[in-house]
């Protein structure tokens, strides 16, 4: 089976599991088979666990056991994700730190089942002021390790194995100053308390949906969206009551306007099998991962030498956050660099490394100007 009908079979579940279809897609053995195989790489995989282990009767054992697994163990780390949020609330409150639940811990409750929305980190946003005080307790108070800071977050390592993002802000320096970071430095301003007397706050739903496109697009920008991130956008347009005026404001505000439309476009075509627009070039970009990305960085003006010699030798920042040591004992950095290139020796990264090398050696000026066409598309450049 092609990739494209592994696809189209994977938004059938998703549709009938999430988007309430009603057409249950009808899966024989190797379909089933390249069906999981498709989530697995698309990050989906507990969903469609869930709808073949309650609708296909006919599933081998060895893949009945694969999915039970699975779902096992995203319960189970979604029982240490909620026992985390609570133990978070508690501790901030008890010490009187304002902070705002982001992402994924938000997005669960839009999903029929809270456990089909997974997060790999739990992100919290605090003022500016507060960011070392609220690192304090995060590692004093909750026992957290500490990771790397950027110049919006920091991270740690819970003792329960969950990362938690500490936000200072919800936009990346490192990206320039957009014209769509300046709404989300207005972020308090459309948070409301969720107690009188506590200090747990929300975002309102325009500024919730706006950062969820803003975080989108920076995702997009860089040639790494998913699918779950289109699937939570469909969501939030059909999650009942909302104010489309509000909404449209902040978009226009940020001139976000052309890139939410075409993400719209995209996932209606997905999720409600809507086809009004042409959206096949954005769909290819965003679905072929891994190339998107590398073309993106090329085609921003770095050579293929320089992007190479960045892949050998990672700039320093991210080899402090793979080797967190190097905080301390910077002189260690040639080890580390030789420590990584060791993991080649595994095969599956040894053909992952391959095959990005072959791209970047094969890849010429159209593919490149083909990602920046798109970026132009979906108006991209209207929001620096």
């Amino acid at each position: 089976m092609n990739d494209k009908k592994s696809f189209d079979l994977l938004m059938q579940i998703l549709r009938f599991v999430i988007c309430n279809n009603l057409n249950a897609p009808h899966l024989g053995s190797d379909e089933c088979l390249n069906a999981f195989a498709a989530a697995k790489k698309h990050s989906v995989y507990q969903i469609v666990s869930y709808y073949m282990l309650n609708n296909i009767n006919n599933l081998s054992e060895e893949l009945k056991q694969s999915m039970e697994h699975a779902l096992d163990y995203v319960n189970y780390r979604c029982v240490k994700r909620d026992f985390l949020i609570d133990e978070i609330k508690r501790v901030f409150n008890e010490n009187k730190l304002p902070f705002i639940l982001l992402k994924g811990c938000v997005m669960k409750q839009y999903y029929p089942y809270e456990y089909l929305r997974t997060s790999g980190d739990i992100d919290i946003l605090v003022h500016h002021d507060d960011i070392e005080k609220a690192k304090r307790v995060l590692v004093s108070v909750l026992k957290c390790k500490q990771g790397i800071t950027d110049n919006h977050h920091t991270s740690f390592r819970s003792q329960l194995g969950y990362n938690i993002e500490l936000h200072r802000r919800l936009y990346d320096k490192t990206y320039g100053n957009y014209k769509a970071d300046s709404v989300l430095k207005q972020v308090w301003n459309y948070a409301d308390s969720v107690r009188k007397s506590g200090y747990e706050y929300v975002l309102r739903d325009e500024m919730f949906y706006y950062y969820h496109l803003h975080h989108l697009m920076r995702h997009f920008e860089r040639g790494n969206c998913k699918i779950i991130q289109l699937l939570d956008l469909w969501l939030l347009n059909h999650c009942g009551d909302f104010d489309r005026k509000k909404r449209e404001a902040l978009i226009i505000k940020g001139g976000m306007k052309v890139f939410a439309e075409a993400m719209i476009s995209v996932s209606e075509k997905w999720f409600s099998g809507k086809e009004e627009t042409d959206t096949a070039e954005i769909e290819s970009y965003i679905l072929s991962g891994q190339e998107s990305f590398i073309l993106n960085q090329l085609q921003k003006g770095q050579t293929k030498t320089g992007y190479l010699l960045r892949r050998i030798f990672c700039p320093y920042y991210q080899m402090e956050y793979l080797y967190p040591r190097l905080k301390k004992y910077k002189i260690l950095l040639p080890f580390c660099h030789i420590h990584r290139w060791f993991r080649l020796f595994n095969p599956a990264v040894r053909k992952k490394k391959k095959q990005e090398f072959n791209l970047i050696l094969k890849g010429g000026e159209s593919a490149y100007k083909s990602v920046s066409l798109i970026l132009e598309k979906t108006g991209i450049k209207d929001t620096m």
